[in-house]
């Protein structure tokens, strides 16, 4: 038991490092990183992955709150998008879970495909995948606030689902202002689901939530750091002067590099906690994804219609998840090989505190 408990410790510890290696070198991964570790005690992938195998191992519905449309091209970008599809396939071939998608009503028809590009049949009710494998709903949420109200009380009113995820999904800040990470206002592109997902949690309903700067939903969590340390948190280049940071919390958070990357963290770490490589995508996979993506009218954060995740070649991307892979293929092959040195470890004491 001792022996397991490390293991997955350190296993999750591997995954969080790998998708928060700060390519760019600024640092605000490692402080978003530092402040969510500080509050979750333990390895935020592996975390979120136990959460979601208590909820959903018997199958179930998560409502998954994604897709971010932003300035100057009014497009959709691929980080986060592309990501929640590869969790969706991961929660399916896991647990047999009912994933449903809600993202702006604009980029509907590329979160089907992308979908597809995944493996998984889109449809457009929820009703339509009760019985069927390997499916999703996609729901179109609209920009407008009270067309989003209205939406919102139809559906908590029709559905409750086991958990909800959101990634990447730009959330209101406390003057009810949407914004870029560079502090402008997009407010009039950003689907209004913040209320569905405070709605959720004040059912009770399990959240959580992936970022990587905190103007997503649920990153409100750690507002202090946010405010404090990360640029535009505390005061945004807009007329409402309220900072980027967003005032919805989440039960659990991932931060990393790229929502993507936190996305390709919780598939690595569902795989170990199944012991199935296979539910994580390979590098394959995420090229395809990736390619459909700007096929469908997706583009990189950097602006450029590329296969990218915020600027970041599609070839590290690719690489990523082959080192994901080997975290966790390498552990489940050798932990009986090695199980004499756990026990030495162990006996040595330098992780009492954590067994």
């Amino acid at each position: 038991m001792q022996t397991e408990k490390l293991l997955k410790h350190i296993v999750g510890q591997n995954i969080d490092d790998a998708v928060n290696l700060d390519l760019r070198g600024y640092g605000i991964s490692r402080i978003l990183y530092s402040a969510a570790r500080s509050r979750c005690k333990s390895p935020l992938c592996m975390n979120a992955a136990e959460q979601l195998k208590q909820k959903l191992e018997s199958g179930g519905y998560v409502f998954i709150l994604t897709g971010f449309v932003f300035l100057p091209h009014e497009k959709g970008e691929l980080d986060g998008l592309t990501g929640s599809a590869m969790v969706a396939r991961a929660l399916i071939k896991a647990w047999g879970a009912k994933p449903v998608f809600v993202c702006e009503e604009k980029i509907v028809s590329a979160m089907k495909n992308v979908l597809r590009a995944a493996g998984i049949q889109p449809y457009d009710t929820i009703e339509e995948i009760e019985e069927l494998p390997v499916a999703a709903a996609v729901l179109g949420f609209s920009s407008d606030p009270e067309r989003a109200a209205q939406q919102t009380t139809e559906l908590v009113s029709h559905k409750t689902p086991d958990v909800i995820l959101s990634i990447e999904k730009p959330g209101r800040n406390w003057r009810g202002v949407y914004h870029m990470g560079g502090g402008t206002d997009v407010s009039y592109l950003a689907a209004k689901v913040d209320d569905l997902f405070l709605a959720y949690q004040h059912k009770r309903v399990p959240t959580v939530a992936i970022g990587d700067l905190g103007n997503e939903i649920g990153l409100g969590s750690i507002e202090n750091e946010i405010r404090a340390y990360i640029p535009f948190g505390d005061q945004c280049q807009c007329k409402c002067g309220g900072g980027i940071c967003v005032e919805t919390c989440a039960d659990h958070l991932i931060t990393a590099s790229t929502s993507d990357w936190g996305s390709y963290g919780l598939t690595a770490a569902i795989a170990f906690l199944e012991e199935d490589i296979d539910i994580m995508p390979d590098s394959a996979l995420v090229k395809k994804v990736l390619e459909c993506a700007n096929q469908n009218d997706l583009i990189d954060g950097s602006g450029w219609v590329i296969p990218s995740i915020d600027g970041i070649g599609l070839e590290y991307n690719m690489l990523l998840i082959d080192v994901l892979r080997n975290c966790i293929s390498y552990p489940i092959k050798t932990k009986e090989k090695y199980k004499q040195n756990f026990e030495q470890v162990i006996k040595q004491g330098s992780y009492k505190k954590l067994l």
